[in-house]
């Protein structure tokens, strides 16, 4: 160590010094004034639970209690929630988060407009400082931290900062459970596919890694789960290419038009437009848990289907005309004209493969058509789907 302490004299780095080995203050401890505070002062907790974790070497409770941390982890979180309060907070805005006698002590924390290096602390700023942190971490769980936390975040987003969860970094040495409360305070501004892609709404987001689920997932969202999503004025199909590449996003890094591309059904400006509508709506937060939980459900792989395989199988050679004559043969139904098996086609390329029916070689980009798509499921007799569906699985 460059600078050996001395337990009788102020170890602060002098007024004016700098570098690892600067001057420091000197002053007598003993002649310095002293606060006298009550045993349930809101300083004295905090300095009683930081105590506690260095006493056992860990800290496992509050929002480390699913995963404990060591003394020294939670030491480095410690310090990064107080290094962002000190260089961010208002005067302001502390005066509803930190108490009063502590604030009179002559606190002045910096607010400048730019970052900016800033002095070592007082013991009244670190004391008001810590009290704030120390609360964080002793909240129940990363969500509650979040909450804590955002007045923090607003503030710096409201004069101008860049708080962003690209750039959240507060600090290269904080825990991912420290991350995780400070995107749960970032979620509120976020975009939607922001707040799918860190998982805001699992309680603990985390920053996003590469997935690849959408081999079990459909071009277009499964339609029993669709009417979930309904909202104006999203079309049905629109909504459900938008939600299959929704689904995929979730924890995912990828940007909407990496995953658009890859499930091949929509653009990732439609998809924009699509969960700009649904952040609109007021059931967002209960959408967004929902396909976040879907994603948990695939991830732990309870779907057996792989649409990715089933995309790729040759449509072109399903359902020649022969086989469809012998279909209506044994189910006694009009075979029609080209277009009735050209409906077949389209809609059974749906059926199997999960991507919209327009996307089907026989499909015919004409109004009449797309009018007599949509009903068709409803008119075919159940003998004739179950041949089709036959005919598919062969």
């Amino acid at each position: 160590m460059e600078v050996v302490p001395d337990t009788v004299r102020c170890a602060r780095i002098a007024e004016g010094a700098s570098g690892r080995a600067a001057r420091r203050c000197g002053a007598e401890l003993s002649a310095s004034k002293v606060y006298q505070l009550g045993s349930d002062h809101p300083a004295l907790l905090a300095q009683n639970q930081v105590l506690d974790v260095l006493h056992h070497g860990s800290a496992f409770t509050g929002i480390y209690a699913r995963s404990p941390v060591s003394g020294r982890e939670y030491l480095a979180d410690l310090s990064a929630l107080c290094g962002r309060i000190q260089l961010y907070a208002e005067p302001r805005d502390l005066e509803t988060h930190a108490p009063a006698d502590l604030l009179r002590e002559g606190l002045d924390l910096v607010a400048s407009d730019r970052r900016v290096a800033i002095h070592e602390p007082t013991p009244s700023q670190a004391a008001v400082t810590a009290v704030i942190a120390v609360g964080i971490l002793a909240s129940a769980d990363s969500e509650e931290a979040g909450q804590r936390l955002r007045w923090l975040v607003a503030s710096c987003r409201r004069r101008g900062f860049a708080v962003r969860a690209s750039t959240l970094g507060w600090s290269r040495h904080a825990t991912a459970t420290l991350v995780s409360a400070q995107l749960s305070a970032l979620a509120p501004f976020l975009n939607p596919s922001d707040q799918l892609r860190h998982r805001s709404a699992s309680g603990r987001p985390r920053p996003p890694s590469m997935c690849r689920r959408q081999r079990v997932i459909p071009s277009t969202f499964w339609r029993g789960c669709r009417d979930y999503f309904l909202t104006r004025p999203i079309g049905v199909e629109q909504l459900g290419t938008a939600l299959s590449v929704a689904l995929c996003v979730v924890g995912d890094r990828r940007t909407l038009a990496e995953v658009a591309e890859d499930l091949g059904s929509t653009t990732r400006r439609s998809v924009s437009r699509v969960l700009q509508a649904l952040h609109a709506d007021s059931r967002w937060p209960e959408m967004l848990r929902a396909l976040t939980e879907l994603a948990d459900e695939l991830d732990d792989g309870h779907c057996p289907i792989d649409y990715q395989r089933r995309r790729a199988l040759p449509f072109e050679e399903f359902l020649p005309r022969e086989g469809w004559d012998e279909v209506c043969r044994g189910t006694d139904l009009a075979p029609g004209r080209s277009m009735r098996i050209r409906l077949v086609r389209c809609w059974m390329f749906e059926r199997i493969s999960g991507t919209p029916a327009r996307q089907c070689g026989s499909a015919w980009n004409h109004p009449e058509f797309r009018t007599k798509l949509s009903p068709l499921p409803r008119l075919l007799p159940p003998l004739v789907v179950s041949r089709l569906d036959e005919s598919a699985t062969a």
